[in-house]
């Protein structure tokens, strides 16, 4: 596996959500969030008359308890991300596990 900066990421909404789902991409890269490394497993297209993309401060982040990725054309929302020598698992108990316990 290797690891990836988050401005490494394709800034194409279609091409970073067409990336991240493909399950035979080999190998799956790690990105980095705050010395913390994840696999993002699973993203969802947002339209931004659910989330506007300008409510997002950084790459990566939380708005109304859900977890997203900015791209130049919007946001991708994340549904699953793994922990690197963790277990998958949807990114809302990340952000209730992960996140809100790092920030104690």
């Amino acid at each position: 596996n290797q690891r990836i900066d988050l401005s490494e990421l394709p800034q194409d909404s279609e091409l970073l959500y067409r990336t991240i789902n493909s399950s035979d991409i080999e190998p799956r890269s790690f990105i980095n969030l705050n010395n913390l490394e994840l696999l993002i497993n699973k993203v969802i297209k947002v339209s931004s008359d659910e989330v506007e993309p300008n409510e997002l401060d950084s790459k990566i982040g939380v708005i109304n308890k859900k977890l997203y990725l900015k791209t130049d054309e919007g946001l991708l929302e994340i549904l699953e991300i793994q922990p690197k020598d963790g277990k998958l698992m949807r990114a809302t108990d990340f952000i209730n596990g992960y996140l809100n316990n790092r920030s104690k």
